[in-house]
């Protein structure tokens, strides 16, 4: 897997290129003018103790924090997947990118992620964009132990790219072994931070009342759980939990785990990461046929381990324990065939509000300017 960091992307955007691909795109002539006009003339200046710079003019990129910035970021960043040889899967979401090839011939992959980055390397070329070739890492995933160590090595723009052993995507720690050892870890520390945070709102003899510490918990320390992780890992999770649920109950430290969990209103985690891998295997059977997400949910895979089950197995297990299986799933997102505009009498104009606007305001006595 090798990953991909673009210097300043949103800063970078080639205003002539975005308004070349929306135009490819079909988007309407008024439409592309009107985001011509406004990328066009942007200009900042910096005070300094009284102190005013001369304008600088912006010749690209997107104003950062526009509503409207990051999908016109998709939209100039979308193709960039369009020349990457057979064999390469990419994940994008806004500039986070990774290349990944999976062969069974270690240099046969390192020879095609080769060049999938310079498939990469020619679009940014091409497109203006710069790469942050000293933020580009490189790693390996095998469960083969004598395959782990192995390191692959790749250029991008004449310079190898660092190999990462616990390289970070979307907020995710891997490591060679994808054991998750290291992403369990840190959101250890991370929950024990807030944990800390959690004993200075539940006091002795004050503070906040049992039902508010757990609301706290699940908002602020349990959204940093993994659900799905190894047997290994989950218990070191469960410790965390329990020291929650202590300073929640105010039990002492020889209460019995299962009564402690059930005096705070909390779930084993075992229990959460079954509801989570079903929960998604059952979302994903109800996408509409033709989406990436079903395709991977119903089609199986050859499995490679014994003595771990995949979300899909364990998703599918939960169905059939709960009588899912073999019952008609809704669609999750109902798309009608005929677009709403096309269907008479479904839009009413009145010119008038039928109700009030403000409370010292009677109804119906704001009438539209139009």
């Amino acid at each position: 897997m090798a990953l991909i960091d673009f210097s300043c992307a949103f800063d970078r955007v080639w205003h002539t290129g975005l308004l070349h691909k929306l135009i490819q795109l079909g988007a309407p002539p008024c439409l592309v003018r009107s985001i011509k006009a406004f990328l066009a003339n942007r200009q900042s200046r910096v005070r300094f103790e009284g102190k005013t710079s001369r304008h600088l003019k912006f010749t690209g990129g997107v104003p950062q924090g526009g509503v409207l910035s990051p999908t016109w970021f998709l939209i100039f960043i979308n193709d960039i997947s369009t020349n990457l040889p057979e064999g390469i899967e990419i994940s994008l979401v806004a500039d986070d990118l990774a290349l990944l090839v999976q062969h069974e011939n270690l240099d046969e992959a390192a020879s095609l992620l080769q060049q999938g980055l310079q498939c990469v390397e020619d679009w940014s070329l091409q497109w203006k964009m710069t790469l942050n070739v000293e933020k580009c890492e490189v790693t390996h995933f095998s469960k083969w132990t004598k395959e782990a160590t192995w390191r692959p090595t790749v250029k991008l723009l004449g310079q190898n790219l660092s190999y990462a052993e616990f390289p970070t995507f979307l907020g995710v720690t891997f490591d060679r072994q994808l054991t998750f050892r290291q992403h369990v870890g840190r959101i250890k520390q991370k929950a024990a931070k807030r944990i800390n945070t959690l004993r200075c709102l539940a006091g002795k003899s004050w503070g906040s009342e049992k039902e508010d510490l757990r609301l706290v918990y699940l908002a602020y320390i349990k959204s940093a759980w993994y659900p799905c992780v190894s047997k290994e890992n989950r218990e070191k999770l469960e410790v965390t939990q329990r020291d929650a649920a202590r300073t929640i109950t105010g039990c002492t430290k020889n209460t019995n785990s299962k009564l402690l969990i059930n005096e705070a209103g909390l779930l084993p985690l075992y229990v959460e990461s079954d509801i989570a891998q079903a929960t998604a295997y059952e979302r994903c059977l109800r996408l509409p046929g033709d989406d990436p997400l079903r395709e991977i949910a119903e089609n199986p895979v050859r499995r490679r381990l014994k003595s771990l089950g995949t979300w899909r197995e364990n998703g599918k297990s939960s169905a059939k324990d709960s009588g899912l299986e073999d019952l008609p799933r809704e669609r999750l997102i109902p798309v009608p065939d005929i677009p709403p505009w096309m269907i008479p009498d479904t839009f009413s104009c009145s010119p008038s509000l039928t109700t009030s606007v403000s409370e010292t305001e009677p109804s119906g006595s704001t009438e539209s300017s139009s």
